[in-house]
């Protein structure tokens, strides 16, 4: 049976239980669609097993202000050692030009170009900074190929402009890359986890045809687990409290002390955090 399931994984035939609604539900009960089928969901599947190099574009920032935009921009370029390129494949190294950009496009968002220092009063997103990356061993140049094709193909042809140049200083070579969110017809772009995500794989595609083989799944996707938020822990341990004063308030008054030598006992033993975190809050009860 396992062997089974494990060749339609890789054909990309549906498995499981279908609801009313005609979707899959997987074993947690949720409803989801497989995404893609046949040639290419099986080529994905066996990347995904291969474990091939993951393709990376992660936005580090968003520019608010003329100043703040420049900074960043002067970091990209090495303070002057690295030129930087445009949409048009044109390389600009003045910096009066990247003043003259950054401020036109601060004012397309209608923020305000503010010198250094000086408080910003409209605070939108003018400009969205991100990194490329392909993985230690991709080549540079198709690196580079890569990076003009895909901001071409995904923002060149909507009227976005953009800089960009490539680190190569570092041990992993990578791109960064300063849009502007505005496009050709004064659209602003959006910029949710799943688009993210679908830039990040088509990222990895063109530089699949260029000869670097990346893939661009997901976490969840290769069986590892994301990690929980401060603010997911803190749910956690507030819903463990809350079901310790709904199990003790039951507890008859005279059966609570013995349920200190109970707690020191869970709190020496190796049980797991949730455990021990509930039974922490057994010390107020038990003084009632």
């Amino acid at each position: 049976m396992t062997d089974e399931r494990d060749d339609e994984l890789l054909r990309g035939q549906p498995h499981g239980r279908k609801g009313r609604s005609g979707h899959l539900i997987g074993a947690g009960g949720k409803h989801y669609r497989r995404p893609g089928g046949g040639q290419a969901t099986l080529a994905r599947n066996l990347r995904i097993a291969q474990r091939r190099p993951q393709a990376v574009l992660k936005i580090t920032r968003y520019g608010h202000g003329g100043a703040k935009i420049l900074d960043h921009i002067h970091y990209v370029r090495r303070h002057g050692k690295l030129a930087l390129e445009d949409e048009n494949g044109q390389r600009i190294e003045d910096v009066r030009e990247l003043r003259r950009r950054v401020r036109l496009w601060t004012e397309q968002a209608g923020a305000t170009m503010a010198e250094p220092g000086a408080e910003i009063t409209r605070k939108r997103r003018v400009t969205a900074h991100f990194i490329l990356d392909a993985g230690e061993h991709a080549d540079r140049d198709a690196l580079r190929k890569s990076v003009r094709e895909f901001l071409a193909e995904r923002f060149g042809k909507e009227g976005h402009e953009y800089l960009f140049a490539r680190h190569d200083d570092t041990k992993q070579p990578h791109v960064h890359v300063v849009l502007n969110m505005m496009d050709g017809q004064g659209r602003r772009l959006h910029t949710s986890v799943a688009e993210v995500q679908h830039w990040r794989e088509q990222f990895a595609e063109v530089a699949r045809a260029n000869g670097i083989e990346v893939d661009a799944s997901r976490a969840w996707e290769r069986g590892k687990a994301t990690k929980a938020t401060t603010a997911e822990r803190n749910v956690s341990i507030e819903m463990a409290r809350r079901r310790s004063l709904k199990c003790f308030a039951k507890i008859p008054t005279q059966t609570r002390p013995s349920l200190l030598n109970a707690r020191i006992w869970f709190g020496r033993s190796t049980m797991s955090r949730s455990i021990k975190e509930t039974m922490r809050f057994m010390t107020p009860l038990v003084a009632i």
